[in-house]
C-alpha cells in the first residue's frame, strides 16, 4: 500500500464532515460512549489502591480505548459508504478480533506514551540539549498520533476482508501499523491537515466544556476513517459513492443513438 496516489484532502475533509453531519445522532453517540468509557476507566483507577492506580489506570484504558476505537471506526466505515451502521454487528464483530484490537490498542498506548514522558523529562530538565530533545519527542509523538488515525480503519477493513495476505488470511496487527507509517510517510504533507483539523475541533471541544463529550471523539472517528477510506479507494480496495460536491460529468449521447 506504499504506492497509492495522495489522497485529495477537500475531499476528505468535505466527506468526513459530511458524514458526520449526516449522521449526527451517530457521532453524538459515538463520543457520549467513548467519553463514558473513559470516566469509566478513571473512575475505577481512582478506587484502586494507590500503588496500583497506575497499572490499573493503563489497562483499563488500553481495553476501553480497544473496544471504543475498533467499533467507532467500524460504525463510521460502514456510514460513510452508506451501509447500515450497526452497533450490535460492530460490538459482535469486535468479540471476533478482540485480541487483535487489544494488541493494536497497547502499541498506541506505549507508542504515545514513550514519546511523551520523552518530553516532559527533557522539558523538565536544563541541560543544553534539552530544548531540541524536548521538540524531537514532540515531532515523534506528534507522528505517531497522525498514524494511529489509520490503524482502527485499516484493522476494520482487514477484519472486512478487504485487506488480506498473499495466502488470504487476515493480516496481523502489525500489518496495520506497517501500512499506516507508510501511508503516514508516503503522503503529501498537508494532508496532515487532516490531523491538525481534528486537533482542532478537540481543543474547541475541550474548552467548551461539555462539547469534548458530544462531539470531539465521534468527529475524530469520522474523520479518520474518511482518510483511511480516501487511501483504500486510491488502491481499488473498496468503492467510495459519489461525492454529491462534485460536478457530474455528462457522457453525452451514446454512439450511434438516433435522435
Amino acid at each position: 500500500m506504499s504506492d497509492l496516489a495522495p489522497a485529495c484532502l477537500r475531499r476528505t475533509l468535505r466527506r468526513g464532515f459530511g458524514g458526520w453531519w449526516d449522521r449526527l445522532g451517530l457521532g453524538v453517540a459515538l463520543s457520549l460512549a467513548g467519553s463514558l468509557a473513559a470516566a469509566g476507566a478513571l473512575g475505577v483507577a481512582a478506587m484502586t489502591p494507590v500503588r496500583l492506580r497506575w497499572p490499573v489506570l493503563t489497562a483499563a484504558l488500553t481495553l476501553v480505548w480497544a473496544a471504543i476505537g475498533f467499533v467507532s471506526a467500524r460504525m463510521a466505515f460502514h456510514a460513510l459508504l452508506l451501509q447500515e451502521a450497526s452497533w450490535v454487528e460492530s460490538f459482535r464483530a469486535f468479540r471476533v478480533c478482540a485480541a487483535r484490537a487489544l494488541r493494536l490498542s497497547a502499541c498506541q498506548v506505549a507508542g504515545a506514551a514513550l514519546p511523551a514522558l520523552g518530553a516532559f523529562f527533557y522539558a523538565t530538565r536544563g541541560w543544553s540539549v534539552s530544548v531540541p530533545l524536548t521538540v524531537l519527542c514532540a515531532l515523534m509523538l506528534a507522528h505517531w498520533l497522525a498514524q494511529c488515525g489509520y490503524h482502527w480503519p485499516l484493522l476494520v477493513a482487514a477484519e472486512e476482508g478487504l485487506i488480506k495476505r498473499p495466502d488470504g488470511g487476515r493480516p496481523r496487527v502489525r500489518a496495520a501499523i506497517r501500512n499506516a507509517l507508510l501511508l503516514t510517510v508516503t503522503q503529501r504533507p498537508e494532508l496532515y491537515l487532516v490531523q491538525a483539523a481534528t486537533a482542532c475541533v478537540v481543543a474547541v471541544s475541550v474548552a467548551s466544556g461539555v462539547g469534548i463529550v458530544l462531539i470531539g471523539p465521534g468527529l475524530a472517528a469520522f474523520l479518520a476513517t474518511a482518510l483511511a477510506l480516501e487511501r483504500l479507494a486510491a488502491a481499488g480496495l473498496v468503492t467510495l459513492p459519489p461525492d454529491p460536491s462534485e460536478p457530474v460529468r455528462d457522457a453525452g449521447w451514446p454512439a450511434g443513438r438516433d435522435r
